[in-house]
């Protein structure tokens, strides 16, 4: 695994939401955190999945630093690849698997979860975003 999967990834703070880079080392605060811990490709060919996709997992750490006002679902997570284009996470993924497809997150909450996403064999997931649902 290279080196540029292996750094911490911190979540700052966007209007409603909150944004972890894959490439940060820097600590802002925000109403949940989440640390990345590795993040692993896998291809689609041999999962059955169309040709040309791949899954890409993200293990993390997630901390609920305040109360949230809003329900935890699927749609609160995206992964951004490098040119920008979003991808939602599987329901299948360990987190909803786990802990339902909604669940509310309390002050001092700390768990380790997975996300699953299919995302094209070229695209290289950049940013884990974390945002209240629509």
């Amino acid at each position: 695994m290279s080196s540029f999967w292996k750094l911490a990834i911190i979540i700052t703070a966007i209007v409603a939401g909150v944004i972890a880079f894959f490439r940060s080392n820097l600590t802002f605060r925000a109403p949940v955190s989440i640390t990345v811990d590795r993040v692993v490709e896998t291809g689609g060919d041999s999962l059955g999945l169309h040709t040309g996709y791949k899954l890409v997992t993200i293990h993390f750490r997630m901390t609920c630093r305040k109360e949230l006002r809003f329900p935890v679902v699927p749609e609160c997570f995206t992964v951004v690849d490098s040119e920008g284009k979003s991808y939602r996470p599987l329901a299948g993924s360990l987190l909803f698997v786990d802990r339902g497809r909604r669940f509310s997150l309390k002050k001092g909450e700390d768990f380790t979860s997975r996300l699953t996403f299919q995302m094209p064999v070229g695209a290289k997931p950049d940013r884990l975003r974390f945002r209240k649902p629509e």
